[in-house]
Formats: structure tokens, C-alpha cells, sequence
């Protein structure tokens, strides 16, 4: 059985600290004093916010903290999903890794594959960057030849679905 809103702002008692984007990045914030000897993670509710949110008349809440406020931010900077872990694997608790790192581009994944074969061709490219569409990854792959991060290697019969890309040797580089 649920609770009703006086109930559940009753057990607003309890809580000590919530999740929250702050100047350092995103972290467990204290929203009042902690006693000393009190576990402020003790009634952490990963539901809560949601039943908050039911109320005609929420308390006291941002729609732009915790979870969602966490992952917009991290999206927003390029790093990589925050990673969550709790019940059943863990009782009682929350563990949240941050991996604070940023998602590799196109051009970065592309360039990896490249060092370890000596050739990429447009299936490879969509396979390794996550691509869908196939134009989308030509006109992509077009840009970095003119750009002269690739070289483009065009089969002798013109069969466009064969053409190939290499990262340019020193020998290219001194011919631009």
C-alpha cells in the first residue's frame, strides 16, 4: 500500500542530502546538517522523486536535480552515462560510478580501427562509430579526405561500394 502525501512528507524527516549538479560536477549534496552517528544513505528512496512529483502541489522540488539533472549534464559535456548499481545487487544502498570521461568521436574510433588495419571502408566506418545510415557515413568520411586526415582509394572499375580509406603516410603528407 502506498503512502499518502502527509505520510510521505513525514518521512521527509529523514532525508539528509540528495543528488545534484554543482560546480565540481555531479555528487551526493547534504540539504541540511547531519547528526553526528546519523547514516544520512539510510532511507534513500530511488522512487521518492517520482511520488514527489504526483502531488498536485509538489514540495520543495526542482525538476532539474538528481538522476535526470546528472545524466543532461553529463550528456551535455560529452562524458559518458553515469552507470548505477542497487538493488538486487546491492542491499540498502546505491552506487553510482561516475566515469568522468569522454565519449570518443567519430574521428576517434575510426583512427583506432585504422592503427590496428590498414584499411576502412563505409560498413566498417558505420560499424565502428555506430552510424546508421550509410550516406551519413560517406558524406563524413568525404569531409576527412578533404580535411586530409584520410586518404580515399577508389577501385580501378569505379564500383563506388568498394572505395576504401587509409590514414595518409609522411609520403602523402609531403606531396600537399
Amino acid at each position: 500500500m502506498g503512502m499518502n502525501k502527509q505520510q510521505f512528507l513525514e518521512s521527509l524527516d529523514e532525508v539528509w542530502c540528495r543528488l545534484a549538479v554543482t560546480t565540481h560536477g555531479v555528487g551526493v549534496v547534504a540539504i541540511r546538517d547531519i547528526p553526528k552517528g546519523v547514516n544520512p544513505f539510510k532511507n534513500c528512496d530511488p522512487h521518492g522523486v517520482k511520488h514527489l512529483r504526483e502531488f498536485p502541489s509538489p514540495p520543495n522540488l526542482d525538476q532539474n536535480e538528481g538522476v535526470p539533472a546528472m545524466r543532461n549534464e553529463m550528456k551535455g559535456n560529452h562524458l559518458y552515462p553515469p552507470i548505477f548499481f542497487t538493488y538486487p545487487s546491492l542491499q540498502d544502498s546505491l552506487r553510482v560510478i561516475l566515469l568522468n570521461q569522454k565519449i570518443a568521436s567519430e574521428w576517434e574510433k575510426v583512427s583506432a580501427y585504422l592503427e590496428q588495419h590498414k584499411y576502412i571502408n563505409n560498413e566498417e566506418a558505420r560499424e565502428v562509430t555506430g552510424v546508421v545510415q550509410r550516406d551519413k557515413m560517406t558524406q563524413i568520411l568525404k569531409n576527412w579526405v578533404t580535411q586530409g586526415l584520410l586518404i580515399q582509394i577508389v577501385p580501378s572499375t569505379g564500383y563506388l561500394r568498394g572505395t576504401r580509406y587509409r590514414l595518409p603516410s609522411t609520403r602523402d603528407l609531403a606531396k600537399s
